[in-house]
């Protein structure tokens, strides 16, 4: 999930990047939102490269589960207002289905961590009567 991680992290700088030099327009009002998808991708790839140190692994995935989700209820809203010649709709769009897809991912591969963990020993059931008596 570490290499996940800093390759949503990586694709977010890349669509930041893009949607900031691709606009066209350099104003601060396209420039700042075309920057957010960067920003997340930047503390996403920041938590994968901290969940390489064991000690910190499993705050920093959690860290980027919760950084995928701010970053898909941020930006769900333009997925709903699909207008492709808005540049910064599109941004924010392609944002909600990555971060969307990298929460699908992490959630998936925390259900599968806990499945394979192993549980507290519990003593064997004793089988027959109940030898206390009625």
């Amino acid at each position: 999930m570490i290499w996940t991680t800093m390759l949503f992290g990586t694709l977010l700088i890349a669509l930041g990047l893009c949607g900031c030099f691709g606009a066209g327009e350099v104003g601060w009002t396209s420039l700042i939102p075309a920057l957010i998808p960067a920003a997340l991708g930047v503390l996403l790839l920041a938590s994968g490269l901290l969940a390489f140190k064991q000690a910190f692994r499993k705050s920093a995935m959690h860290a980027a589960v919760f950084l995928a989700l701010l970053g898909l209820v941020g930006t769900a809203h333009a997925f709903w207002q699909l207008v492709l010649r808005e540049p910064g709709l599109v941004v924010q769009s392609v944002t909600a289905i990555l971060c969307g897809v990298f929460l699908w991912l992490a959630i998936r591969s925390f259900l599968e961590a806990r499945r394979q963990r192993p549980g507290p020993e519990q003593p064997p059931a004793e089988s027959g009567p109940d030898k206390r008596g009625p």
